[in-house]
């Protein structure tokens, strides 16, 4: 007998299928009912389970389609990216793209503001989400090649490798439809991810009375990621556009929709709400604060979370005292932690007086006094661990010698098991603060080349693109 796909045993097949791209593993599906049948559940989940797609009325119609198609009971991770076209056509884009391809790019910008305006992408996304049994639901304003038809139009455009990403309004215009889309489609997921590296405006977070419903949709949410850079009010916004100073954080919108996941039983954030070395934002303390705080009249009641297990934060600058009353507050149900290059921060009891003593060593008192908070973890990391005093910064190592070969490689340190707590108390012993001195320049370039890329390489990367045409804005 001549062996042959039909014949193959399925589990070979497979795997040889596992090294084929989407394109050629449709068309092998095509090939016979058998093949089809044979392979469509392997094909789904690999290229169904999680995508992405945009506010353009090609990209949500397609995920309408995979809504009413066989597809739909695989599609568990959504991504909504905020990629938006620049109407405006950048001196940059005006010389790269002929007359014809900015016409067909301004078409697209204007088919986008339009969808947009009018609120049809809302319809669409409720049309959607109402066929759809999605568990985790994200939406982001970075990494915009993954939205579905981002790449085609921008090819068919000239203008590929240009990418406009969200700023901070449209960014709330699309967390405001999505959240009232999930109202309207009676949609439960159980995670929620928002990544807004342009930032965004406060009242994205706003549940009015008609969409109380939203409510019921965070009651269900069990995980939660925050990795917002800014969180500013509509007012304080306009200094942006009119490039003044920063504004000081405003989250007052933000604690009252995070205050609404009674069921939370992850949290991951990275608190950059604003550049706080010199203080905690306005969120970390309310979410550390006890529920016995005093609050003003208007202020959003102490966040409780009587279910949390897990909680990660991620490039955060923090003082001792906020960091560890946020953690033993919750530490009735807390199992879980990981610190990801967290700065300590001494600045509650900063002076100038103490300008002249030695640099204290503020990981190894958190460590102890999270050993002695009666937290039972059993499972703890911590990964490049810093510290900010009046006296400078600080690198900490967490070895017996208080100078490796490459302080600069990111040091991880995982613990998990019944007596973490014990490992935990022996590493504050082992906890040791490292200052940048001028023997470590070399160390320094070096750490520089890894990080940072080179220019040109960026204008090889993009052929007709040179040094005259760059404007940073656009990467």
């Amino acid at each position: 007998m001549t062996p042959s796909l039909m014949s193959m045993p399925l589990e070979i097949l497979l795997c040889i299928c596992s090294y084929l791209p989407a394109t050629d593993y449709g068309l092998l599906r095509r090939a016979s009912k058998h093949l089809d049948s044979s392979l469509f559940s392997a094909f789904a989940k690999r290229f169904f389970h999680s995508r992405q797609f945009m506010l353009t009325e090609s990209s949500l119609r397609v995920l309408v389609a995979i809504s009413k198609s066989r597809l739909s009971s695989f599609l568990k991770e959504l991504t909504l990216g905020t990629n938006r076209f620049d109407p405006s056509l950048s001196p940059c884009l005006r010389r790269r793209l002929n007359h014809v391809q900015q016409a067909r790019y301004l078409a697209e910008s204007i088919d986008q503001d339009t969808l947009v305006n009018t609120g049809h992408d809302r319809v669409l996304l409720c049309e959607a989400l109402q066929e759809l049994a999605v568990e985790t639901i994200r939406i982001k304003d970075c990494d915009p090649g993954s939205s579905y038809g981002a790449t085609t139009i921008l090819n068919e455009t000239g203008a590929g490798g240009v990418y406009t990403h969200g700023d901070a309004f449209f960014n709330t215009a699309c967390l405001n439809k999505l959240l009232c889309a999930l109202d309207n489609a009676k949609s439960r997921p159980n995670k929620l991810e928002f990544v807004f590296r342009n930032g965004i405006l406060d009242s994205a977070f706003h549940i009015p009375s008609y969409m109380n419903g939203v409510k019921a949709v965070l009651a269900g949410v069990q995980e939660l990621s925050l990795r917002i850079n800014s969180c500013v009010s509509p007012a304080d916004a306009a200094l942006i556009i009119r490039n003044a100073q920063p504004p000081e954080a405003d989250t007052h919108l933000l604690r009252r929709f995070v205050g609404c996941l009674s069921n939370l039983r992850k949290l991951s954030v990275v608190p950059r709400f604003r550049e706080n070395v010199f203080g905690p934002d306005d969120f970390m303390q309310w979410l550390g604060a006890p529920l016995t705080a005093k609050v003003e009249p208007d202020a959003p009641t102490p966040a409780t979370f009587p279910h949390l297990q897990e909680l990660h934060l991620n490039d955060s600058t923090l003082c001792s005292e906020v960091l560890l009353g946020l953690i033993t507050k919750f530490k009735p149900t807390l199992h879980t932690l990981n610190l990801e290059f967290v700065i300590i921060s001494d600045f509650p009891h900063r002076h100038a007086k103490d300008l002249d003593l030695p640099m204290p060593n503020l990981w190894s008192s958190f460590l102890r006094n999270l050993a002695k908070s009666g937290v039972q973890l059993q499972s703890f990391t911590v990964c490049g661990a810093e510290q900010y005093t009046c006296s400078g910064p600080g690198n900490i190592i967490f070895e017996e010698e208080k100078k490796p070969e490459n302080m600069y490689k990111a040091q991880t340190i995982t613990f998990k098991g019944l007596d973490t707590m014990d490992k935990v108390k022996n590493l504050a012993s082992r906890a040791f603060v490292h200052v940048l001195e001028d023997s470590d320049e070399e160390l320094a370039d070096e750490w520089d080349d890894d990080i940072f890329f080179d220019l040109d390489d960026t204008f090889d990367a993009f052929p007709g693109l040179d040094a005259d045409d760059f404007d940073p804005f656009l990467f």
